[in-house]
C-alpha cells in the first residue's frame, strides 16, 4: 500500500526566485511609516556627517600635540625618578669651607701663600678629583635680626672668617678626611668645615 500524501496533485512546486523583477519599490507611504516607526523606537540613527576638510589640519595638530605631550612626560618622569639607594659612591660631593680666627695672634703668611694653595688643588686635580674652588675677598657683612629689625655687622667685628671653600666629590668618606687633612689651610693655623652637599637642590 502506498501512502496517497506522497502524489498528492497538490504539492507546491519549486520557486524561482531568481527570475522575480529586483526594480519594484515599496510604496511611499509605507516606507515612511516603517522609518517613523524605526525612528520612534531608536532603532535608526541619521548617517553623521564626514567632517569638513578643512578641520582635517587642526585634528592632525591635536594628535601631534597629545603624543609630544605623552612623549616630553615620558622624559620628565624617567628625570624626575629618585636614584637607586645602591648608587654609585662617586656621586658623593662633599664642601671644605676655610675659615680664619681674626681675634688671634696676627699670623705672618709666607709670599707664596695663594701658590701653595694653587698647587695643592693642581695636585688633586692631576690624581682625578673633580675639585673647584675660590677664595672670598676680605670684605662684607653679617644680617641677622635683632628686636624684629634687621641688624647688620662689619667684617671687621667678626671673630671667624670664612676665607674661602672647595667643593669636591670624593669615592668614600675616608678619601673625603684624607683630602680634608691635606689642605694647607690648617698649616697655616686656620680651620676647615666639611660637609656633605645634598643633591639636587
Amino acid at each position: 500500500m502506498t501512502d496517497d500524501r506522497d502524489s498528492s496533485p497538490y504539492e507546491p512546486e519549486p520557486t524561482d526566485y531568481t527570475r522575480l523583477s529586483h526594480s519594484l519599490d515599496p510604496p511611499s507611504a509605507l516606507e515612511h511609516r516603517i522609518v517613523g516607526a524605526l525612528k520612534e523606537k531608536s532603532l535608526l540613527q541619521p548617517l553623521s556627517k564626514p567632517m569638513p576638510w578643512w578641520t582635517w589640519p587642526r585634528i592632525g595638530v591635536a594628535m601631534a600635540t597629545a603624543v609630544l605631550l605623552v612623549i616630553v612626560g615620558y622624559q620628565i618622569g624617567i628625570r624626575q625618578t629618585p636614584s637607586s639607594p645602591t648608587a654609585s659612591p662617586t656621586s658623593m660631593t662633599f664642601a671644605l669651607f676655610l675659615y680664619m680666627d681674626q681675634v688671634a695672634e696676627p699670623r705672618v703668611y709666607p709670599e707664596n701663600t695663594l701658590k701653595v694653595y694653587q698647587e695643592w688643588g693642581t695636585n688633586l686635580q692631576e690624581k682625578g678629583v673633580d675639585l673647584s674652588g675660590d677664595r672670598l675677598m676680605e670684605n662684607g657683612a653679617l644680617l641677622f635680626i635683632k628686636d624684629k629689625k634687621i641688624e647688620m655687622m662689619s667684617f671687621e667685628d667678626w671673630d671667624l672668617v670664612m676665607q674661602g671653600y672647595y667643593i669636591f666629590k670624593a669615592e668614600s668618606y675616608d678619601e673625603t678626611l684624607e683630602i680634608a687633612s691635606s689642605n694647607p689651610h690648617l698649616k697655616f693655623g686656620g680651620s676647615i668645615v666639611l660637609r656633605e652637599i645634598d643633591r639636587p637642590w
